[in-house]
């Protein structure tokens, strides 16, 4: 971090000279003991940050409140040290227009600068985030570019968990690993995708369970939870979790512990959250699949990724770089190169990432847009050209995408809701007449229509 330069304003001569050896490690150091000192600083250079003490004269003018207005009016983040405390000089220190305000006493040790501060200087390192963005996370666009970097700064600076919206093949899981690497880098980091995992094992698979839980287990397990203790957990798709899990992982989550199924013992556990999904979870809760205080439990800090069609300005760039990988170099002719960005890429980066592997495999190395599949030269969904053509069977395409996402469980679930609310629509709700509409029993009738009236509810227990 050596590109970045700080500014200390500081009379007493060993916290000056202490804070100047820490803030060496990151970059260069600028000292000032007096008002004007610092005014002359600021006049010839523009700091990443500056660190000010309040009082800088025995006469108690707080003449450090000066120096963070003139920060604040040349764009200069900083951060009071004081060994003042009351609320009414931290109340005028972010008039002025702190950014954060600091106990002199609650910011150095034996082992250096207290983590909070170290945080600070690393949400500056802006060569960092632009590292990451030509190394891993290819784009061209200015705006995703500032959202991460304000990502960065909230994850270090609050520690909070974090939620990555976005559809799919948009990059979500690459920007959870990149969060854990800013938090703990050396920790564990435990992924998993809930769609993956059938509903009746989703609570084993969070939680372990011991031996003789249900049949079937034959041995203790170790659950998610207890692998990520101490790391990262990251659970891609969380609008899959069931309800009922919602609400024990809720309690996981406030309270530090969990019991495996089939157990009464309570494990502690620490970890830092981030989640993912592709799902409008407004639109689950509002149908009753998502418990609402779960959501804002979870969505902390939260980031919305972009469609690929939304960045198109990427797409050139982030295909070089997948076909870059390997051997066989590829030529895209210009045309080719206009056709893919007037593509709306329905699968997103994932999407394109199978693309380049299909033009790595053409026995031509010079692509011109004719050579291009003709979904892409049409610019049509190749799903719903699918779905157009593939009409063979009860089962429609639809259909197998939700089982593949949800379950077929939840298909079974949701043909009885949809059914019992269409018979409703015609006939109204009659008990007799709607179970020989739909050909179902009384038992059959009563419990569908429980099923239908909690899903249309929320629930905050």
């Amino acid at each position: 971090m050596s590109n970045l330069q700080f500014l200390v304003v500081e009379d007493e001569l060993i916290i000056r000279k202490f804070m100047a050896q820490e803030l060496a490690q990151y970059g260069r150091v600028f000292e000032a003991d007096t008002e004007e000192k610092a005014n002359q600083i600021l006049g010839n250079i523009k700091p990443d940050m500056a660190f000010v003490d309040l009082n800088l004269s025995e006469t108690q003018n707080f003449e450090g409140l000066n120096i963070i207005e003139k920060c604040k009016q040349a764009d200069v983040p900083s951060v009071v040290l004081t060994g003042h405390q009351d609320q009414l000089i931290v109340d005028e220190a972010y008039k002025r227009g702190a950014n954060h305000f600091f106990s002199k006493g609650d910011i150095a040790s034996a082992e250096g600068l207290d983590s909070s501060i170290t945080n600070f200087i690393k949400s500056l390192n802006k060569l960092e985030v632009d590292e990451f963005f030509v190394n891993e996370f290819i784009t061209e666009s200015e705006s995703l570019k500032s959202k991460i970097q304000f990502l960065k700064s909230q994850v270090l600076n609050s520690r909070q968990n974090v939620l990555i919206t976005g559809p799919s093949g948009s990059g979500k899981s690459k920007i959870a690993e990149y969060v854990h690497r800013l938090i703990n880098p050396e920790s564990e980091f435990v992924s998993k995708n809930l769609t993956e995992v059938s509903e009746n094992l989703i609570e084993s698979e969070l939680f372990g369970h011991v031996k003789g839980a249900f049949t079937g287990a034959t041995e203790d397990k170790i659950g998610l939870l207890e692998k990520a203790d101490g790391g990262t957990l990251f659970l891609d798709e969380i609008g899959a979790l069931p309800k009922s899990t919602q609400q024990k992982l809720l309690k996981v989550i406030e309270e530090k512990t969990f019991s495996p199924v089939g157990s009464v013992k309570a494990k502690k556990v620490s970890f830092n959250l981030i989640t993912a999904t592709c799902e409008d979870l407004f639109e689950k809760i509002n149908n009753g699949d998502f418990r609402l205080d779960f959501y804002f439990r979870i969505k902390g800090i939260e980031v919305e990724m972009p469609a690929l069609k939304e960045r198109r300005e990427d797409i050139i760039p982030l295909l070089n770089f997948f076909l870059s990988k390997n051997k066989k170099k590829i030529s895209l002719a210009d045309d080719a190169k206009k056709t893919l960005e007037k593509y709306d890429w329905h699968g997103n980066v994932r999407e394109l990432m199978a693309l380049s592997k299909e033009l790595l495999g053409y026995s031509k190395g010079y692509i011109s847009s004719e050579d291009l599949p003709q979904y892409i030269q049409e610019n049509s969904n190749p799903l719903e050209k699918t779905k157009a053509t593939n009409t063979d069977g009860f089962l429609s395409p639809r259909m197998w995408e939700y089982i593949e996402e949800k379950g077929m469980l939840d298909l079974i679930k949701k043909i009885e809701q949809e059914s019992f609310a269409k018979a409703e629509r015609l006939i109204g709700r009659k008990v007799n007449a709607m179970s020989k509409k739909l050909n179902i029993s009384k038992t059959m009738y009563y419990r569908i229509e429980e099923e239908y009236d909690q899903a249309k509810k929320v629930v905050l227990q």
